[in-house]
Parts: structure tokens; sequence; C-alpha cells
């Protein structure tokens, strides 16, 4: 709870400018877009996995539609989030992007 509440309210002045939010979402993007997709793939297995394990329980049925949930963002990230990401993962982004915080 604690580190929701440094996020939503300390961010601002953790970062102050536009250009050190960039600096930090460069060095931090590679790392979690690998992690992002690893942690999805993961839990769409194990939901697939749980329900192959015992198809006629209801919890079971839950956990696939919640692990198959995920992967239907994908398609959302790649089409609208990702150019957004790639632009800001620019070298020049920094002159030509600005972030409103």
């Amino acid at each position: 709870m604690h580190l929701i509440y440094y996020i939503i309210y300390n961010f601002r002045d953790a970062l102050p400018t536009s250009e050190a939010s960039i600096d930090y979402f460069q060095r931090s993007f590679p790392k979690a877009a690998k992690m992002q997709g690893a942690m999805a793939f993961v839990a769409a297995l194990g939901s697939v996995g749980q329900y192959l394990l015992s198809p006629n329980s209801w919890t079971s049925k839950v956990i696939l539609g919640a692990g198959l949930t995920l992967l239907t963002v994908w398609p959302w990230t790649m089409a609208i989030i990702m150019p957004i990401n790639r632009q800001l993962m620019d070298g020049d982004s920094k002159r030509c992007l600005t972030i409103s915080l």
C-alpha cells in the first residue's frame, strides 16, 4: 500500500521535469516490458494448467477466465501503447515530447 501511495503522490516530486521522467522511463522500460510479458504468459499458462487438472471445478473456470483475460490485453498494448513507448524510447524524445505531471 505504501508503494502505491508513493507512486501516486510522490512521483511528481521524485521526477520534477519531463526530461527526468523520460530518463527514468528509458532506464526502466526494457526490464519492465520483459517482466510483464513473462508474467502474463506464465499466468495464462498456469490458468490453462489449472483448468486441465480439474475442468469441472467452478474455481478452475474462473482462474482460466482470469488468465486468458491477461492475454486479451496484448493486442491493445501492441496497437495503442507500444507506439507511444517506442516514441518515448527514442533518443530524440527529450526534445520533442512533453509530459505533464
